[in-house]
């Protein structure tokens, strides 16, 4: 289940365009393999993906679920222009949110209202707005991890971190 939500998330391990270098998605990934396997409420999946860097004390799982945000091509190609880039990533998720989580395509609001369709250019203005708020330089400078970047640890090196920590750990007071 989690290879097909990838794949609508449009998550892949490259840049997507011109070189196609690589990127670090793999926590990302991990995350969603885990939110499956966990069986992880519909509402608490959206929520952490859409913003779960904007939760109360988020943790370092609820910074990664919203890699979901920051699956989209990528480039740093010769003649781009950053604010062309910017937009279009924010476009595109604006499409991709209304794709996966609500199920109905929201590229022709962008340009015009239809009669009888449920969404209206204000709906995709509204989400472009909401999704024009995401930080981070537009143009990647084709870096494997182009900012914000959060340092995440494997479960394995959480266990070493906490050891080392709980060893070099100055006493406890007893006031």
């Amino acid at each position: 289940m989690a290879r097909y939500w990838l794949d609508a998330a449009r998550c892949g391990d490259t840049h997507g365009l011109h070189l196609d270098n690589y990127r670090e998605m793999w926590a990302y990934r991990d995350w969603v393999v885990a939110a499956f396997n966990q069986n992880k409420p519909f509402d608490v999946f959206t929520i952490e993906q859409l913003a779960g860097d904007l939760l109360e004390n988020p943790t370092d799982e609820q910074i990664v679920a919203t890699g979901f945000n920051r699956c989209h091509v990528t480039t740093s190609e010769g003649g781009s222009i950053a604010e062309e880039v910017h937009v279009r990533n924010v476009v595109d998720r604006v499409v991709t949110t209304g794709t996966v989580f609500i199920g109905l395509t929201l590229d022709c609001t962008r340009c015009h209202d239809h009669k009888f369709d449920p969404l209206t250019m204000k709906d995709f203005y509204s989400l472009y707005a909401y999704f024009n708020s995401i930080d981070g330089a537009p143009l990647d400078g084709n870096r494997k991890d182009p900012a914000p970047v959060l340092k995440v640890l494997t479960g394995p090196q959480k266990k070493i971190r906490s050891r080392n920590w709980r060893r070099n750990a100055p006493p406890l007071s007893k006031s």
